[in-house]
């Protein structure tokens, strides 16, 4: 389903000749000034998908499996194919509108781009959409922990089809999902966006997709169209589609969301309770009421419900405790206007991230920390009294990770 084309440019010749000819302008139609530049569900890529890290990954590059004469990837770190039934059968709740595989990226420890050019012809707006999930990766430097997904998508000006990852911005936004029930489940969540072309020097410009939630994610059924209207559906006008965000009548555009259940911070009576998020539908019962009974997995032990002022019960998921709510907490979008770009992030054309750059190396590096008593797993049920001991661990482990990421840039 992969192609780049510019529709209608008959209809638009067409329609210059008979305004030339009657001395008058004729308006074109929304529909008409619509243009699909580029359109990919992933499902057929340029040679067969083989699992080379972890359960899931294809890290072959992108532009390798699915570039073209016309549509040109570039990456910095490795932007992987995902398979979403991968051989050892960890995943669930793939779906059946999202096939076999989807894009894959890093948003801790490499902080992973992709980026594609257009040559917009003078439209005025670029609106994007694509369906969004967490998911974790067995070893290849995972598992990652999982977290509600947040991929961010920025516009920037590429006169004459010149591109860096540093060229002027015109305008970015925050592509949400929602919490998955665990870290081996999809949870999809179909977004949509659009961005303003204001300010483009000549109509050719690239757009840069960017995790930036913690931990592992996947994006698919990707289309990219150009028009002359914003076109999605917007009520609260955060900059977050409704079809993405989890407060549709309260402007929000972080998204945050610190229980992680079905409605955001600004929208959510008790935003530290997954078990009470308000009654959007209307039918007389708080719309998360079995959220711990549905999403175990998920920070459901001690209520702090700042709207009932009750304290309840501990919930299904009980022996979870703290670990999981620090999770759940330190899920938070980074800021990625903090970011530093340097040197040591390669950036390729076709191909896989720079020397080291790759999530096997990762591994590689995490097994052999192991071995050396660098970087122990902890146990997601240590008691309090290891608390000490636990932060000093993974500060240890925090300080080796850089050197390793510095070492091998």
């Amino acid at each position: 389903m992969k192609h780049l084309e510019h529709s209608c440019t008959s209809f638009r010749r067409a329609a210059s000749w008979v305004s030339a000819l009657l001395g008058v302008s004729l308006p074109l139609t929304a529909a008409a000034q619509t243009v699909t530049l580029y359109q990919n569900d992933f499902e057929d890529p340029n040679k067969p998908i083989a699992i080379d890290c972890g359960n899931s990954l294809d890290q072959a590059g992108i532009n390798a499996l699915y570039g073209s004469d016309n549509v040109q990837y570039l990456e910095q770190f490795t932007v992987e194919v995902l398979s979403l039934h991968d051989a050892e059968k960890l995943y669930k709740n793939q779906g059946t509108a999202n096939g076999e595989y989807a894009i894959g990226m890093l948003g801790s420890v490499q902080n992973d781009h992709l980026a594609l050019r257009f040559d917009t012809k003078g439209r005025r707006f670029i609106k994007l959409a694509m369906d969004v999930s967490s998911i974790d990766v067995r070893e290849c430097g995972g598992p990652f922990g999982f977290y509600p997904p947040g991929f961010k998508i920025s516009l920037v000006d590429a006169p004459k089809g010149s591109f860096t990852w540093e060229s002027r911005v015109l305008d970015e936004k925050v592509l949400a999902g929602r919490a998955a029930s665990d870290a081996w489940a999809f949870e999809w969540t179909r977004g949509e966006i659009a961005l303003d072309l204001d300010g483009t020097t000549d109509g050719n410009v690239a757009l840069i997709f960017d995790l930036t939630s913690e931990g592992y994610a996947v994006f698919d059924n990707l289309t990219i169209t150009a028009g002359e209207e914003e076109a999605i559906t917007d009520q609260d006008k955060d900059g977050v589609a409704d079809s993405s965000d989890n407060c549709v009548n309260t402007e929000n555009p972080d998204q945050a969301n610190i229980d992680v259940d079905a409605f955001g911070d600004a929208c959510d009576p008790a935003p530290e309770d997954p078990r009470f998020c308000g009654d959007k539908d209307n039918d007389g019962s708080d719309d998360c009421k079995n959220w711990c009974e549905t999403h175990p997995v998920k920070t459901c032990t001690e209520p702090v419900s700042k709207a009932s002022g009750a304290a309840g019960t501990p919930a299904a998921a009980a022996g979870r405790g703290g670990s999981e709510a620090s999770k759940a907490e330190t899920g938070s979008r980074s800021d990625a206007t903090t970011e530093t770009k340097t040197s040591a992030m390669t950036v390729a054309s076709g191909g896989a991230g720079g020397k080291g750059s790759s999530k096997k190396n990762a591994a590689a590096d995490s097994s052999s920390a192991e071995k050396d008593g660098g970087c122990a797993v902890l146990n997601a049920g240590a008691g309090r009294s290891h608390l000490a001991a636990a932060l000093g661990i993974l500060g240890l482990c925090a300080w080796g990770r850089r050197r390793r990421l510095r070492h091998h840039g």
